[in-house]
């Protein structure tokens, strides 16, 4: 008696409310087949109003089809043929806000080639569309990245910008005037291809919108070549300025980015392929890092890559030298790591023109293989021992034009025969100050003299007793000629160290000692 009151109450609310059923079985059955009708409908509703009358219906109409982002692409690429004028450059307006708005990539990146092949005359436009589509990735990828451990730096020394490219290469490029670039060439409108049909371009719309994402980016940045189809030569570009803007001849139009990784990345390894979405990175540098087999992979195909730092870095546990470098780099430096033969042939095999080796185990080995890196035009030296294979090595490098050494100790012996046959190649950067000033014949190239015209008040030669006059002889025993000799020896001691200097005062000979102190204007 009770199951049948209950199957009566069921059957009598079913015939009250059967309505609100079906529409309800309708939605769960087929409710997304329903309402993805219903946009289709809406959409080509508004389509047909960009040709309205009324100005404000077709604004409305215009301003509606970009709200629907992707779901009115297809459409009014496919109207677009068929169109009136009026209407054509409505699609036009509509698909260049898909393709500058849209937080979708893909479908961002599709507006824009379906704008390629519709309107072949929109070279400017398609190219700064293309440029701020993978400034906005390149953004994405970073703050991506940096939420996971990875910190940003946006600038490169001068120093280094100027040394990443060979100064050939420069003025090479100002022969080419390149403050003044070449309009970018669309093959769409070279006259040597052959043009497309309206069936032909509506076919590789059809084909274009139902492509995945690769096939997209491929299309978009492959086909259509212009000044940034190949984001390596269009970075190299930039690194040539920025070489031109630090020579003082003209400005640099690039702002590479860089990204540092250290041990407190938290990020996995499908994480790190994020750095292929990135189209501005010029250079990575890894501290206290251990990069693994895939991550090693990603790194090879990042081929705009030119400034790679390696700090206390391995791979896979073992030696860098078995890690395979991006093709692009130019500018190496490597700190506290063991530099062995297999280091400098690691990088022999791609064109390094700027090497800098800190505090590093930098074995005599290594040293006499040094000359193998053909295109070495600048190295630095920090806090290294330097012996006479080194000395040997770096006068037979032509292509070798600058030399620092910061802290690096070697025999004064081995310098003055390498300055006798290429002088003026290696510079000394102290980071300790002594705190004197040479007289105006003491300061000229050549001199040999090392007379004191001024002392610093309060600096380690003043509180040593220097005075002005005194004529400084020996350097802990070694035998100095001229200032640029003594910065030399200043440039092998670090500040706290004591520096025993032999000096002339009339015809005394005093022995003093200097404790040194912080460069206040280190080079």
């Amino acid at each position: 008696m009770k199951f049948t009151n209950n199957y009566s109450n069921c059957f009598c609310f079913a015939r009250r409310n059967w309505l609100r059923i079906m529409v309800i079985l309708c939605w769960a059955v087929g409710g997304s087949t329903v309402f993805a009708k219903s946009t289709d409908s809406k959409i080509k509703t508004l389509i047909a109003q960009l040709d309205s009358r009324k100005f404000e219906q077709r604004e409305l109409a215009t301003d509606k089809l970009v709200a629907y982002g992707s779901q009115a692409l297809g459409p009014v690429a496919k109207q677009y043929f068929s169109a009136t004028p009026e209407a054509a450059w409505r699609m036009k307006r509509i698909l260049e806000q898909i393709g500058t708005q849209s937080v979708d990539e893909a479908t961002s990146l599709r507006a824009i080639g379906v704008l390629m092949l519709i309107d072949n005359q929109m070279d400017r436009q398609l190219s700064v569309m293309r440029g701020k589509w993978r400034t906005n990735r390149s953004e994405r990828a970073i703050k991506y990245l940096v939420e996971r451990g990875a910190s940003r730096s946006w600038e490169l020394s001068p120093l280094q910008r100027q040394i990443m490219v060979p100064r050939q290469q420069v003025f090479e490029m100002i022969s080419e005037n390149p403050f003044s670039p070449a309009p970018p060439t669309n093959p769409l409108r070279n006259p040597t291809r052959k043009k497309l049909t309206k069936a032909q371009k509506k076919s590789k719309i059809n084909e274009l919108i139902e492509s995945d994402f690769e096939a997209v980016q491929n299309f978009v940045f492959d086909q259509m070549p212009d000044n940034d189809e190949n984001n390596s030569e269009l970075l190299i570009q930039q690194q040539r300025l920025a070489q031109v803007e630090f020579m003082g001849i003209g400005r640099g139009n690039g702002n590479p980015t860089l990204l540092a990784f250290n041990s407190q990345w938290r990020g996995n390894e499908n994480d790190f392929e994020k750095l292929l979405e990135i189209h501005s990175l010029a250079g990575l540098r890894f501290e206290n890092f251990n990069l693994t087999v895939k991550q090693a992979k990603t790194l090879q195909q990042l081929k705009p890559i030119q400034y790679l730092s390696l700090s206390n870095t391995k791979f896979g546990g073992k030696e860098i030298s078995s890690l395979a470098l991006p093709s692009g780099v130019r500018s190496v430096e490597l700190e506290k790591q063991k530099v062995t033969p297999e280091t400098i042939e690691w990088m022999a095999n791609k064109s390094i023109i700027r090497l800098v080796i800190s505090d590093c185990d930098f074995d005599s080995k290594a040293q006499a293989k040094i000359s193998t890196l053909k295109n070495l035009s600048f190295l630095d030296l920090r806090r290294c021992v330097v012996d006479k294979e080194l000395f040997a090595e770096m006068l037979s490098m032509s292509n070798l034009t600058r030399i620092v050494f910061t802290l690096t100790k070697f025999d004064p012996a081995y310098y003055r025969d390498f300055a006798r046959i290429r002088p003026r190649v290696i510079q000394f950067n102290p980071i300790s100050f002594l705190g004197v000033q040479g007289t105006r014949d003491a300061r000229l190239a050549g001199s040999y003299s090392c007379q004191i015209e001024m002392v610093v008040g309060g600096s380690a030669a003043d509180k040593a007793g220097l005075v002005a006059g005194d004529v400084i002889r020996e350097v802990n025993g070694n035998e100095i000629k001229s200032f640029e000799e003594l910065r030399m020896f200043i440039s092998q001691f670090d500040i706290g160290e004591a520096m025993k200097l032999s000096v002339q005062r009339g015809a005394k000979t005093l022995d003093l000692t200097a404790v040194l102190g912080d460069n206040p204007n280190p080079r």
